[in-house]
């Protein structure tokens, strides 16, 4: 007849040992056929929030949704903000000329929502003349 084995402290576990050794192993590296582009890319690390009403939270996911259908993929707002920023970089030169021929624009106190509605319409308007003037992004 068979002897079971002493066990002294806790059993053995099987699904610890595993996690200890893939945690303490090094991982292999996944060849996918796509060159590695992420040498000399600066990492994405920096974090800006934005308030939105719950209205504009609605009408952004909408249009999320609305996009990645067209588009036939997911687009995060990630996406977007990273594609805005890009349009915003390129257009800088076109954008600041605007600023400099757009009188009287000073921002409000957040107190005073309907002043910072309009200002935030005025600068809507900049953008879009400056990005109309601006070459086509390449």
């Amino acid at each position: 007849m068979a002897k079971r084995a002493k066990t002294e402290g806790s059993a053995f576990n099987p699904v610890a040992d595993s996690l200890v050794r893939a945690v303490t192993s090094p991982q292999p590296r996944i060849i996918t056929g796509v060159p590695d582009e992420s040498a000399g890319v600066e990492p994405l690390n920096r974090e800006k929030r934005v308030l939105l009403t719950p209205s504009e939270e609605r009408d952004l996911n909408t249009f999320l949704l609305e996009l990645g259908a067209a588009l036939g993929t997911q687009v995060q707002l990630s996406h977007l903000l990273r594609a805005s920023i890009e349009l915003l970089k390129h257009a800088r030169g076109e954008i600041l000329a605007e600023a400099h021929q757009t009188p009287g624009l000073h921002r409000p106190a957040h107190v005073y929502r309907m002043a910072m509605a309009t200002f935030e319409r005025r600068v809507a308007r900049l953008l879009l003349a400056a990005l109309r003037k601006s070459d086509p992004l390449t």
